[in-house]
């Protein structure tokens, strides 16, 4: 991948409503223009183009663009439309400047992550027109929501700035996206040329109803919305914190009897009740700099006992449920088959011998192999034999959760101990 696109067109009304008229592109997080950071991440992995779409009264911007170019070999490419035309829009009026494969970042972003890693994965997922970086978002009433099927595929599409339902899997679009140019081609169609298009709720949306393969890959690293002063102060906060790591340390989590008490398979919303005890102490680890995946046999859904859809709103709600203690899940890998048949209303296509079933380690290895985790630096906590054995099987140490009433060690006693040895 050569080319990165950057939409830089807003006209940064909130921003300016508190007196800060610098341009986006050019605003300062830790002394440096979040321009720069980006620029030194392009430069790292070999970008050599970068095609600017900017809105009609760009010129001044375009000038300043001008002078940082001096300092780089990026090829500078401007598009300057006459009409704000939103996200899509503006893809679509640049599509003869577009390469057939490209990375596209909203301008309004300080981020830090390995983005050879994203990009090196996007080449090996053919089968995907699209693809949305996303993270946990901090203000998920406020973000564009991404849900899931059990492809993980895009599946559905909560707008930001619209009332969402309570339980919703807060995984936020974070305005990083990987597009193949087809994407766009196919579905500019349906939009009068010169219109204003926006690339998640028209363009992304209308890619539902076609069935277009839009997927997600979890974010390991930084991106912070700065396109408020609230945000713009925010991520000057985190610099110190947060920069020096740009991947984390990450805890893989069992699902039930780990985080939510097991009582069968849980099928509703009725059934999730957080485990205190574990609640105190991802509390503790995730003060300690860990951060969260879960990895979960759920069976129930080959056998037809549950949707996606629903098992996703369990897990939004488990997310609310965590947020309120300050803790997040950066995503859950979930394995809805089973090998066995015989279920009424099962489903026969999930209904086969995977490689993602623990005890087996796919789930593992599936998120590593998306998010670009060193396995030396995670480790996984569960609390039965397949846990113990597909930690084993990928390598890494495994932590016993019991809670029993004659031999118990907790999840706070786990994060002692965990301290104890890092």
């Amino acid at each position: 991948m050569r080319q990165l696109v950057v939409i830089a067109g807003g006209e940064g009304t909130r921003l300016a409503s508190a007196g800060i008229m610098t341009p986006k592109l050019l605003l300062k997080v830790g002394g440096r223009s979040v321009l720069e950071y980006l620029l030194q991440m392009a430069e790292q992995s070999k970008i050599e183009e970068i095609v600017f779409l900017l809105g009609k009264n760009a010129l001044d911007l375009k000038m300043q663009l001008e002078q940082i170019k001096k300092s780089y070999d990026f090829s500078f490419v401007y598009v300057i439309e006459e009409v704000p035309l939103g996200t899509g829009g503006a893809l679509l009026n640049a599509l003869e400047f577009l390469d057939d494969e490209f990375l596209l970042f909203f301008g309004d972003l300080f981020c830090n992550f390995d983005l050879q890693h994203y990009i090196n994965v996007f080449s090996e997922l053919r089968h995907f027109e699209l693809i949305a970086l996303t993270r946990t978002s901090d203000h998920p009433q406020d973000s564009t929501l991404l849900g899931l099927d059990e492809e993980r595929r895009i599946s559905s599409i909560w707008q930001k700035n619209v009332v969402k339902p309570k339980f919703v899997r807060n995984r936020s679009a974070t305005g990083v996206f990987f597009i193949r140019k087809t994407f766009l081609i196919s579905l500019g169609v349906y939009f009068p040329n010169n219109s204003f298009v926006d690339l998640e709720g028209d363009l992304m949306a209308r890619g539902l109803e076609h069935r277009k393969t839009m997927g997600t890959l979890p974010l390991n690293g930084v991106v912070y919305d700065i396109g408020t002063p609230t945000r713009l102060a925010h991520a000057n906060e985190k610099m110190a914190s947060d920069i020096g790591s740009v991947a984390s340390r990450i805890i893989f989590l069992d699902r039930d009897g780990v985080i939510i008490e097991e009582n069968g398979y849980c099928k509703s919303l009725d059934t999730v009740f957080p485990i205190d005890s574990t609640l105190k102490g991802l509390k503790k680890l995730g003060d300690l700099g860990y951060k969260f995946i879960v990895v979960t046999n759920q069976p129930i859904v080959a056998r037809g006992e549950i949707s996606v859809h629903e098992l996703e709103q369990i897990h939004g709600k488990i997310d609310w449920l965590l947020e309120k203690e300050g803790i997040r899940i950066l995503e859950y890998y979930v394995c809805p088959h089973h090998p066995e048949s015989g279920f009424h209303g099962e489903r026969p296509e999930l209904k086969i011998n995977c490689e993602c079933r623990k005890p087996s380690p796919g789930l593992l290895k599936q998120a590593c192999f998306e998010l670009g985790i060193d396995p030396s630096d995670s480790i996984f906590i569960g609390d039965t034999w397949r846990d113990a054995e597909a930690a084993q099987a990928f390598g890494i140490p495994y932590f016993m959760l019991k809670l029993g009433a004659k031999d118990r060690t907790t999840m706070e006693h786990l994060a002692d101990m965990i301290e104890s040895h890092a």
